[in-house]
């Protein structure tokens, strides 16, 4: 079991079950691409590493939030105009707990949570996060309204 402080990219397929509902080869070989050709070339630049994969989603990890964040921009650049693949993505760091067999923690769970708040080509970042990121970006940002949630009060 290892515990440590870690930025965690959560990501979704949007629509994923309708997607392999109407064409189940085609669905499958563009997240096969999607996987071989973008997400594993972005992580190794970034050096990002899938923590768990649940087949539409993953939970990747990053020594920063500033890898994170780039990483996330680019996955999202890459598939503005490519159809099916859309992701939803939430960013977080937080303490996380690795065993063998799963992931746990702050880390994860917010992270989650952020990414199911996320529009298609979009991605939500923590507070917590966006004020570790030390690197400018010539993007626009916008603040969602404050949610909460009973699993993340105090958090």
């Amino acid at each position: 079991m290892v515990r440590k402080l870690a930025a965690i990219l959560a990501a979704d397929v949007v629509g994923y079950s309708k997607l392999m509902g109407s064409d189940e080869s085609g669905t499958l070989s563009s997240l096969r691409s999607f996987r071989n050709d973008l997400l594993s070339p972005l992580l190794e630049r970034s050096n990002g590493a899938i923590l768990k994969s649940m087949g539409d989603g993953w939970f990747i990890e990053f020594q920063s939030v500033t890898d994170a964040v780039s990483c996330a921009l680019a996955l999202q650049d890459a598939l503005e105009n490519q159809s099916p693949i859309q992701l939803r993505i939430g960013l977080h760091i937080g303490e996380v707990t690795i065993t063998e067999e799963d992931i746990y923690g702050d880390g994860v769970n917010i992270s989650a949570r952020l990414q199911e708040m996320a529009a298609p080509g979009a991605i939500v970042i923590s507070d917590a996060a966006r004020g570790r990121w030390t690197v400018g970006c010539r993007r626009s940002f916008r603040t969602l309204a404050l949610r909460t949630s009973r699993t993340l009060v105090n958090r």
